[in-house]
């Protein structure tokens, strides 16, 4: 049995793991909207010597330790402080992109010949079902305070999400189109390269 110690240690060790891997992903994320010119060009910009994307990585440290330390001296740390109110907000802004990503999944194929009615229909309805659940128990009203703000929280960020999508569709619908085109530039340029290997291995 690991001791108390220990096992504080395994969880900082956990947590800390998770949240460098969303440190990451967030910073890829902002990376690739500034290099499409959805948000400000500065955030798409690479080191010259080390090839990463400093820009967006310094915007989202500088995010993360405001918010962070704001909502730490706020609320205090821990499970009942910070950290579990902005786990809960994390937790139900993904568990809507599921449920979406679910719906989505179904329209998709819906009128596609190659539509499966288990996997293409079935399955993402049960999925949405699982999900329903977890999504209605964080937030029913009633929650204690902070967590009864929430839903609210993750309303605003969705609306204010809608209106930015809107607002390119309308003024730049180019960088729309643009959005997420250089994971297939960069996907298409590694098969050359895994072909290459591919080729000296056989």
């Amino acid at each position: 049995m690991a001791s108390g110690q220990e096992q504080g240690r395994l969880s900082y060790t956990g947590i800390f793991s998770c949240l460098m891997a969303i440190h990451n992903t967030t910073t890829r994320v902002i990376f690739s909207m500034g290099r499409d010119r959805v948000l400000p060009a500065l955030l798409g910009r690479v080191h010259r010597r080390w090839f990463s994307p400093y820009t967006a990585i310094i915007v989202q440290t500088i995010f993360t330790l405001v918010v962070g330390l704001g909502t730490g001296l706020w609320l205090g740390p821990g499970a009942t402080g910070a950290y579990g109110f902005t786990g809960a907000i994390g937790t139900v802004a993904i568990v809507v992109v599921y449920i979406l990503s679910n719906i989505a999944l179904i329209r998709y194929f819906f009128g596609l010949p190659e539509r499966n009615v288990f996997a293409h229909i079935i399955l993402p309805l049960l999925g949405v079902a699982v999900l329903v659940y977890p999504l209605w128990a964080t937030v029913q009203p009633g929650q204690a305070y902070p967590y009864n703000w929430v839903p609210i929280i993750v309303l605003a960020w969705l609306v204010i999400g809608i209106a930015t999508y809107f607002y390119f569709h309308v003024k730049s619908p180019e960088k729309l189109t643009a959005l997420g085109s250089f994971l297939a530039e960069d996907a298409s340029a590694e098969e050359p390269a895994l072909l290459d290997e591919e080729q000296v291995a056989g």
